[in-house]
């Protein structure tokens, strides 16, 4: 039986664990080492691996009724959901990843980009075994190369093969980062809406790293209206909860929230203020600044922290460019 993983690397090289040893060379069975695996997760919906050259393979359990025999036009539908429903957590995989790193080791190295089709490929596992995989595009397709020995550029002068671009630098993961990713997968691991919310989350940041400050407000508002809909859930009137009745708007939902005592008032004036902007972005045509992106996204880890029990921690640090 054939079964296919999504595949996808993260923005920057690194070691899982344990760097190859090239100091006098690079070894012949370097393939074999790139390809050991390192680290594996499973939990009651999908399946995580992730190998020593930084290589990540996931698959989502669930039958999405697309048709395997090839003989049969396939369910498009279908298809369209299973690979949605990858990249959602594919996307909420690398902002728990990149959380973990950072609470173990303090400083940015990774920076988050969003992945998409591009940017991902697909590997056939038959019988325990890979098979083959699709290549993907740009720096990734160098990732996926770079298993293969004679895929190498050669460095010259011989002998230097340590400082090869695609050996040097490369952090090694600890293994207390994978014990810390272990850890938050089992808070989401049952969670389908809280994986899309978090993969929400890091289109937001990646949106913020590429300096499109609008879009990453958008999308950080999009997870805060969602979590602050679960808060206001329990005081919803007798009229709200009926079919066709008219919604209570955000605005008021935070009020009642303070008035509640739910959330301080220092906090519900931050978040109103953060509503104002976005609704002046989709209304208006107003320019988000940086501070009002960075004040929603921080916004929301504090949420995702008080919500869901959740911390998550973010590198925030933009590469300063003159032009």
């Amino acid at each position: 039986m054939i079964e296919k993983y999504l595949g996808f690397y993260l923005s920057k090289p690194c070691w899982i664990e344990q760097a190859i040893d090239i100091e006098n060379g690079i070894p012949q069975d370097f393939s074999k080492q790139m390809e050991e695996e390192r680290f594996s997760y499973e939990g009651s919906g999908f399946i995580l691996k992730i190998f020593r050259d930084g290589q990540f393979l996931i698959r989502i359990k669930k039958d999405f009724g697309e048709n395997p025999d090839p003989n049969v036009i396939p369910n498009l539908e279908a298809m369209n959901k299973k690979w949605s429903a990858h990249l959602n957590f594919a996307n909420a995989l690398i902002l728990l990843f990149e959380s973990a790193f950072l609470t173990e080791f303090r400083y940015g190295y990774f920076e988050i980009q969003e992945l998409t089709k591009s940017n991902t490929f697909v590997v056939n596992c038959e019988n325990g075994r890979m098979s083959g995989n699709t290549m993907a595009e740009g720096t990734v397709k160098e990732y996926q190369s770079a298993r293969l020995r004679w895929f190498l550029p050669p460095m010259n002068p011989q002998g230097f093969e340590k400082y090869h671009p695609f050996f040097h630098p490369r952090e090694v993961i600890k293994k207390s980062v994978l014990d810390k990713l272990s850890a938050d997968l089992n808070m989401i691991s049952n969670d389908e809406r809280l994986i899309r919310l978090l993969s929400q989350f890091t289109k937001s940041i990646s949106e913020f790293k590429i300096r499109n400050f609008d879009t990453s407000l958008v999308l950080s508002w999009f997870v805060i209206e969602s979590i602050i809909n679960d808060k206001y859930h329990p005081y919803q009137t007798e009229k709200e909860k009926k079919e066709n009745s008219h919604p209570t708007g955000v605005k008021r939902k935070i009020e009642i929230l303070k008035e509640n005592e739910i959330m301080s008032d220092e906090f519900a004036l931050e978040l109103q203020e953060i509503r104002e902007v976005r609704n002046k972005i989709a209304h208006s045509g107003y320019v988000c600044s940086l501070n009002d992106a960075e004040i929603s996204i921080n916004l929301l880890t504090n949420l995702l922290e008080n919500h869901f029990s959740l911390k998550v921690i973010v590198n925030l640090s933009l590469f300063r460019m003159c032009l």
